[in-house]
């Protein structure tokens, strides 16, 4: 039984380009991973699968699961660094990353793999990069509601 957060981020990590807004996407799961720990494990799960099969024709499962675990430590939960941690390893292989024939696709891929390792390795500038997230995101809800009341304010008058 595959629930919804884990079918969206199957299809976030697919070959297959994703039809709609991936970062819309991508940030709506990181918003259900921060409600509700089972999603979190979900979606973490499928990181490993598509680690584990990201050889060959398949590197874009890969490249776009390193992608969203960078967004789940940069906007998610604390426990998503926990999680993250416990994987260590598998980044650390993909920053060695050299399974297909495009130079330029394993590069891509090593550099994303090396910026999230090196997040967990450093954790107080993954902390002072959360905290700079959360503070843009709350400046972003605040213009939100200044201009829901300006457009009120205009509607109503």
């Amino acid at each position: 039984l595959l629930t919804q957060a884990r079918r969206t981020a199957m299809l976030l990590t697919s070959n297959k380009t994703y039809e709609g807004d991936y970062n819309g996407a991508v940030a709506m799961l990181v918003e259900q991973c921060r409600e509700c720990s089972s999603v979190l494990f979900d979606v973490m799960s499928v990181i490993w699968v598509r680690l584990r099969d990201s050889k060959g024709l398949h590197w874009k499962h890969g490249f776009q699961a390193l992608q969203i675990l960078r967004n789940l430590l940069y906007h998610g939960p604390l426990s998503a660094i926990a999680e993250a941690t416990d994987g260590m390893d598998k980044i650390r292989l993909m920053k060695f990353y050299n399974d297909n024939m495009r130079s330029q696709i394993c590069t891509q891929i090593r550099q994303v793999a090396s910026q999230v390792y090196n997040l967990l390795v450093d954790r107080a500038k993954l902390y002072a990069i959360r905290r700079f997230c959360i503070n843009e995101r709350r400046m972003s809800r605040k213009q939100e509601k200044r201009y829901v009341k300006q457009v009120g304010m205009q509607v109503s008058m």
